[in-house]
């Protein structure tokens, strides 16, 4: 019997379908926070345009009312993990006026 083995831009594609799905995911259990507690997410960056690279991290600004903003920065980061992806979770205050605007305008929100 003759074992084959995968190519490796199979590899790259099957990883490349784990991290979709793992993003997907992500955005359902945000999306579910975030109308629960009132706030939302936006995500941004290579993960919102679906042009993710091996390396890429996940970008997501958090804007929530004051008494549930560090909730959500720990439930987006923790999230993140148990997929596997890398976060860069930002509160809105820490965000420029121009990076919230790109990042809506290019981006998804998810309340």
């Amino acid at each position: 019997m003759t074992m084959t083995y995968p190519t490796l831009a199979e590899r790259k594609l099957a990883r490349q379908r784990e991290t979709d799905e793992a993003v997907r995911s992500l955005e359902q259990a945000l999306t579910a926070f975030a109308r629960d507690k009132g706030g939302r997410y936006i995500l941004f960056g290579s993960a919102a345009t679906g042009r993710m690279a091996e390396h890429s991290d996940i970008d997501v600004i958090v804007d929530f009312p004051d008494e549930f903003r560090s909730e959500a920065i720990a439930f987006a980061e923790d999230e993140n993990w148990k997929r596997g992806l890398l976060p860069d979770v930002r509160p809105r205050d820490y965000c420029s006026d121009a990076l919230i605007a790109d990042a809506v305008e290019t981006g998804k929100i998810l309340s």
